[in-house]
């Protein structure tokens, strides 16, 4: 950095190359619209095939008929999703290079244009503003753009760690002395997210999370665990002991008193970020939505149910699931959101001597 500041490296800045602008003996709005965007000559043909194949005067009226306010897309609702009109063959033109629905608006929007697929947002409008187009099918979720994968996600990090030291701990201890030790439900949960096998058939947490396919379901299981963990440890907060990781042994050991004292061990727990906060496992989740929509600004959404949203807020927003592809996001709306966890949570706070938390989660999560 110190050579670049002193003046003595130069970076030329990359020339663009302009695309040269092809006469495709349109009218001049749509012969715009097929220059701006960014596909192949062949799948440009596949575009100009359908426009070919729809009135003209049709053609005409929509192409380039709104400016810049995004929300006006919601105009063309009954069109859009009426199977052979136009703007419904324009909405389900999908290619390597785009998605449903980015042509489509392309083609409404004066000027618009489309971004490559590694770009953090679909569609640029004329006065910049950026938007992210989905359009989720079978009800289900979408995965958000290239800030949403696994590889820079803090989140899914954290997992990891509380695996590790999971991991650690029952092969330190034996799982017998781990079963003797903690509560059944504490016990019975870890056991849960250690289990190996084929994720695909049965929960196998531990293996799901090596393959980073993590649906709805497991996803509580994980923060079920954490919490737990946090109940479990909750004599644990104050100690100012410790532990100390030994890289030799691949184990812990007290940091003070009897080095070989088993039951301080468990304080590894304490030093996991959402044992000791569980309330941040969602939090963080929700934040991975947040960076996201920070350089997409705005989200367009086609849904089966034939109605079109538009959201710039991630509140709007909650992960579903994960994948290898990244996080998967739904509609708050149209996602059942199960607090069973969060809200034993906060009975057990008001009352830790009392009943257990896992009782209480069970009995809220039941009446659901």
């Amino acid at each position: 950095m110190s050579l670049l500041e002193n003046g003595l490296i130069i970076i030329k800045e990359k020339t663009k190359i302009e695309k040269d602008f092809v006469d495709y003996h349109l009218p001049k709005d749509q012969n715009t619209f097929i220059n701006k965007l960014p596909l192949s000559s062949s799948e440009l043909s596949r575009v100009m095939d359908i426009l070919a194949s729809h009135d003209i005067n049709v053609t005409n009226d929509f192409c380039y008929c709104e400016d810049s306010s995004i929300s006006s897309v919601q105009l063309y609702v009954k069109e859009i999703y009426t199977p052979g009109h136009l703007l419904n063959d324009l909405f389900n033109f999908k290619c390597e290079a785009v998605g449903r629905g980015e042509v489509l608006l392309a083609f409404i929007f004066r000027d618009s244009v489309i971004h490559g697929a590694s770009a953090s947002f679909d569609l640029m409008l004329v006065d910049g503003t950026k938007i992210e187009i989905k359009a989720p099918q079978n009800s289900g979720g979408f995965r958000i753009g290239v800030q949403g994968s696994i590889g820079s996600s803090t989140f899914f990090s954290n997992l990891l760690d509380a695996r590790r030291t999971l991991r650690i701990l029952f092969k330190q201890h034996g799982k017998e002395w781990f079963k003797n030790t903690v509560s059944s439900d504490f016990y019975e949960s870890s056991i849960s997210f250690l289990a190996e096998g084929d994720f695909k058939k049965e929960p196998a947490l531990s293996s799901a999370i090596d393959y980073a396919e993590l649906n709805a379901n497991r996803l509580l299981d994980l923060k079920l665990w954490f919490f737990l963990a946090h109940v479990e440890t909750f004599s644990y907060r104050d100690n100012t002991a410790g532990v100390i990781y030994d890289p030799a042994f691949d184990d812990f050991i007290a940091r003070y008193g009897n080095p070989a004292s088993k039951i301080e061990t468990l304080t590894a727990f304490t030093f996991l970020k959402y044992v000791k906060d569980p309330m941040k496992y969602a939090s963080d989740l929700e934040d991975e939505i947040d960076k996201w929509m920070k350089h997409a600004e705005n989200v367009l959404i086609f849904n089966e149910d034939v109605n079109i949203n538009f959201h710039n807020t991630p509140d709007d927003m909650i992960v579903d699931a994960i994948s290898q592809n990244g996080f998967k996001v739904k509609e708050r709306y149209n996602k059942k959101i199960n607090t069973s966890v969060e809200q034993a949570f906060a009975e057990w706070n008001d009352d830790p001597e009392g009943v257990s938390f896992y009782k209480r989660f069970k009995r809220i999560d039941s009446q659901k």
